[in-house]
């Protein structure tokens, strides 16, 4: 029986190792590790490549952090594997080429990246809900409420993110619901400006700044009241637009570009009953409380200015020319119009053609896309700046020159034809002459 046993033990062991390719005393079968790993960031991951291995049939990526053992994190067949959750801090890679069942040592290699965890994508910005629009400062009215969300800068589409602390610098100005998500609603409360950050669980951040303004601010000066309106700055083109055709001259050329900050600017040329009221005469033509005051030159207009400022304790002044033909487009709402509101004159100015050869009540014809009166028509309007040639470089918030002999005069009159009430019609004037068709509308900085 014992002698059986062992035949047969034997006889198994043989049948074992002839099945067997590699029997025991066959040679052990190696494979090479790549020669080379390397290791970059991508957004909020870590791509890893290596050198091929030409007898490899796939690979296993392993990762250690600071101070801990690799674990293998992945297999492929490619040359590239990418990491889609490195840890916080250092993350160190190196690779195995396997084939079959044999597997290689870790290669020699090592490729290391610090990676600084955020959950934040590297395209991801603050858009706003209504139109995807990405802006640094966004500017809302008193109860106003704003949509915001996390997005791609690129392609607007909206991420998921579920862990975002949203808060506001100055809650008292814009306060943001006890949201946690991706998205969020602001709501204006107060005058003044915030900043909006939402914070991802790592720390990450993104940003943007809410102003909260007055569309329009009333003013009362002894008895008598008149309002600014809010102009929302931006970029536009200054100069002889295509919509004026071969009506332009040639003091507006070359067309430029002009960026221009936020302001106020007057509803309506400055009436008679402001001017008295500040003043306490009225040096006008044609008299009558709400007509505009002329006959007033530029000097006389500091003056009213001087007198206006120490009564309300404001800081008003003319406008530039910038500033003037900006409002007169009607600022970012522009529609392009020839005029100041419309490409009919006689919607929105008192001309030669319907003047009958006077001024007329200020605020009588159609506004413009801001609500603003009057820039084409009625009285021409000094300006802040001394004339000068355009030219075709890029500028922010212009000046003019700082000297020179005449001064700015805009909008045409009632007494001009229709082709000096274009919007981008300059005119200028000795700063000591007054006439009867020349009056002036206020500004204010923010």
């Amino acid at each position: 029986m014992k002698h059986f046993v062992i035949i047969t033990t034997a006889l198994l062991v043989g049948l074992l190792y002839s099945c067997n390719d590699d029997g025991p005393d066959a040679p052990t079968k190696t494979i090479s590790a790549p020669s080379t790993v390397n290791a970059e960031i991508n957004g909020t991951k870590v791509l890893v490549y290596w050198s091929q291995v030409e007898s490899a049939e796939s690979y296993e990526i392993y990762r250690s952090g600071e101070g801990s053992e690799y674990a293998l994190i992945g297999t492929t067949e490619e040359i590239q594997y990418m990491d889609n959750n490195p840890v916080d801090g250092v993350n160190n890679y190196k690779v195995k080429s396997r084939k079959g069942s044999v597997v290689s040592s870790f290669s020699v290699a090592t490729a290391s990246v610090n990676f600084v965890y955020e959950s934040f994508a590297q395209n991801a910005v603050i858009l706003r809900s209504l139109d995807k629009a990405d802006m640094s400062n966004y500017e809302l009215s008193k109860g106003d409420k704003l949509g915001l969300y996390i997005g791609d800068k690129s392609t607007k589409e909206s991420y998921s993110y579920k862990n975002v602390s949203w808060t506001s610098s100055n809650p008292s100005v814009a306060q943001v619901d006890p949201s946690t998500g991706n998205s969020v609603t602001v709501t204006a409360l107060d005058y003044g400006t915030t900043t909006i950050t939402a914070v991802d669980e790592k720390g990450g951040k993104r940003n943007v700044t809410v102003t909260v303004v007055e569309k329009s601010i009333e003013f009362t000066v002894n008895g008598v009241s008149f309002t600014m309106v809010y102009v929302n700055g931006g970029t536009f083109t200054m100069g002889a637009t295509s919509v004026q055709g071969d009506e332009a001259q040639s003091c507006e050329y070359p067309v430029h570009s002009v960026t221009l900050s936020s302001y106020y600017i007057g509803e309506c040329e400055v009436a008679q009953r402001l001017w008295t009221a500040v003043i306490g005469s009225n040096p006008s033509r044609f008299r009558g409380n709400n007509l505009p005051v002329e006959q007033v030159r530029y000097n006389d207009c500091q003056r009213f200015i001087s007198k206006l400022n120490q009564l309300t304790g404001k800081n008003f002044r003319l406008p530039t020319e910038a500033e003037w033909e900006f409002a007169a487009r009607g600022g970012n709402k522009s529609q392009g119009y020839k005029y100041s509101g419309s490409n009919n004159v006689d919607d929105v100015a008192w001309w030669a053609g319907n003047s009958n050869r006077k001024t007329h009540e200020v605020g009588t014809m159609l506004p413009n896309e801001l609500g603003v009166y009057d820039l084409s028509g009625n009285v021409m309007e000094w300006c802040q700046d001394w004339f000068a040639d355009y030219n075709s470089s890029e500028q922010t918030n212009p000046m003019g020159p700082a000297g020179g002999s005449d001064k700015i005069k805009r909008g045409g009159s009632w007494s001009y034809n229709a082709i000096l009430c274009r919007v981008s019609d300059r005119r200028c004037g000795r700063e000591v002459v007054a006439s009867d068709d020349t009056g002036f509308r206020l500004a204010l900085s923010l």
